[in-house]
């Protein structure tokens, strides 16, 4: 049986999108791969991401709050 790790960052202050960005403009072969915004406002609130290429399973996840 494998296991894999899930990396969770937590954001108080409404930059989780932002920091994700910066994140994939960091390491080659990254991407957003979705944002869920459940105020409707624009604020992400969960952001999944890829970090170089390794989408199998292996995507970190934002969370951020106002």
């Amino acid at each position: 049986m494998t296991s894999s790790i899930r990396t969770c960052l937590w954001f108080h202050d409404g930059r989780g999108r932002e920091a994700a960005q910066f994140y994939c403009t960091l390491i080659p072969g990254s991407w957003i791969e979705a944002t869920f915004d459940i105020a409707g406002d624009g604020a992400s609130w969960l952001i999944n991401f890829t970090l170089g290429g390794e989408a199998d399973g292996q995507a970190t996840t934002i969370l951020a709050s106002t």
